[in-house]
């Protein structure tokens, strides 16, 4: 982990990401190209956060040192120590780059 970013607990239902550039998809197109979906790297995940809808317990689809992919829209982006990151909900992970 970079600095101090290890005093950010990210809430229940977030992940905490490292930025990573952002990856244009080459083999499928989406609706509005300016949210293209970006990647990061998990560095700390929240609790277990109940579905508001469902009343489901919802967990995160990744755990930490994973690369995630997750939508262009829907999450929070923060700086800590002049470095940028993103707060990103559970539901806006949209999949796990495997290695």
């Amino acid at each position: 982990m970079r600095k101090n970013i290890s005093k950010v607990t990210p809430s229940a239902g977030y992940v905490l990401l490292e930025i990573a550039e952002n990856e244009k998809p080459s083999s499928w197109e989406i609706a509005d190209k300016d949210a293209t979906p970006q990647r990061g790297k998990v560095l700390a995940i929240g609790d277990t956060t109940l579905h508001e809808g469902t009343n489901v317990f919802f967990e995160a689809p990744c755990k930490v040192g994973d690369t995630v992919i997750h939508s262009g829209y829907g999450f929070e982006n923060i700086r800590v120590e002049g470095e940028a990151y993103k707060l990103c909900p559970f539901s806006k992970i949209l999949g796990v780059i495997k290695k």
